[in-house]
């Protein structure tokens, strides 16, 4: 079993139509490793029109021995119809000859020559046996004649034939090679155009996202900008409100004290309630001030407090002017402060 695999391993590499089918046939295991479904397919078309290819010059050579062959033959037979007619003539002028001698010998001449020549004349079963050999060789010739004309015509009847239907397989192989052609390139139109559709559709489908992403971004830009113009509107009123509040507290444009806004301090240390410190204080007079602009820096002050503008309690920290002494948180510090 071994050798014969051998045997027939040599004898492919040995022949050259065989280890071509070989490789046309197992290229696609080197050829198709790490490729697509696609790719591979491609490659084995491209194997079986290979193979395809190696078989039709195959039988091509094969059609053209036997061509030869049927040739050679047929010349041999017209060669052998030939000798055989030309031995047909060869005995039809003997044969003519023959009885002219004898038509000669039958008259006076004769007769009278049978009498001076040396050897005597033949005698009658002779002349007999001998036209009877004549015969024989004429018919055997003749029979010879037929049958190699009957063979020459059916050898040549025979290569038409061929010649035919070898001209009638190529005719349908090209037929089909043609359509096999056609079909192809209807797939690959149809494969074009079905590419161009997937590219359409995908730059169609790029398009759209575009669009969604620039109408996404536009209204997160209007949202902003409502959001910034809303604050803004807010911030105004929120610093109207405040200046009428002040304006409604100091009517008469007198600025309230720092004990008036500032909340209890945790950290400040608590006064005594000292009778003698509170008999030894004079009364202050009342000042008129100018509203505040709480244009000045604003400390932090730390603890739990409630901003006077948003009443809002805070548990870090809050900011006091220093002017006045109002707590407030940072948001309300910029809309009193005007930014």
């Amino acid at each position: 079993m071994c050798a014969n695999k051998l045997q027939e391993a040599y004898e492919t590499l040995y022949d050259e139509d065989k280890r071509r089918v070989y490789d046309a046939k197992y290229c696609f295991r080197q050829q198709g490793f790490g490729n697509t479904p696609e790719q591979t397919q491609s490659h084995q078309r491209s194997n079986e029109e290979l193979t395809e290819k190696l078989r039709v010059e195959k039988r091509d050579r094969e059609w053209s021995a036997q061509a030869q062959s049927r040739v050679s033959n047929i010349m041999r037979l017209r060669q052998d119809l030939s000798a055989l007619e030309a031995t047909c003539r060869e005995m039809q002028v003997k044969q003519r000859e023959r009885q002219a001698q004898e038509d000669s010998s039958k008259g006076l001449f004769g007769y009278l020559s049978s009498f001076w020549s040396a050897n005597p004349g033949k005698t009658e079963e002779e002349r007999r046996r001998e036209e009877l050999e004549e015969v024989q060789k004429q018919t055997s010739t003749s029979i010879r004649l037929q049958r190699a004309k009957i063979l020459l015509r059916a050898t040549e009847h025979d290569h038409q034939n061929m010649l035919r239907e070898q001209d009638q397989i190529k005719n349908e192989e090209s037929l089909r090679w043609l359509r096999a052609k056609v079909q192809k390139e209807q797939e690959a139109m149809k494969r074009r155009a079905s590419e161009q559709k997937e590219a359409a559709r995908a730059r169609e489908a790029a398009f759209e996202k575009a669009q969604s992403e620039a109408r996404r971004r536009e209204q997160t830009e209007e949202r902003r900008r409502r959001e910034q113009l809303d604050s803004e509107r807010r911030e105004r009123d929120l610093r109207q409100e405040l200046l009428d509040k002040l304006a409604e507290q100091n009517p008469k444009g007198t600025q309230p004290g720092p004990s008036q806004y500032r909340s209890p301090n945790p950290t400040t240390p608590r006064t005594t309630n000292n009778r003698a410190s509170a008999r030894n204080r004079r009364p202050k007079e009342p000042q008129t001030q100018m509203p505040c602009r709480h244009l000045k820096f604003w400390p932090k002050v730390a603890g739990r407090h409630e901003c006077s503008i948003c009443a809002k309690t805070f548990h870090g920290f809050v900011l006091q002017c220093p002017d006045c002494g109002i707590l407030a948180c940072a948001g309300c510090r910029r809309g009193v402060r005007g930014g």
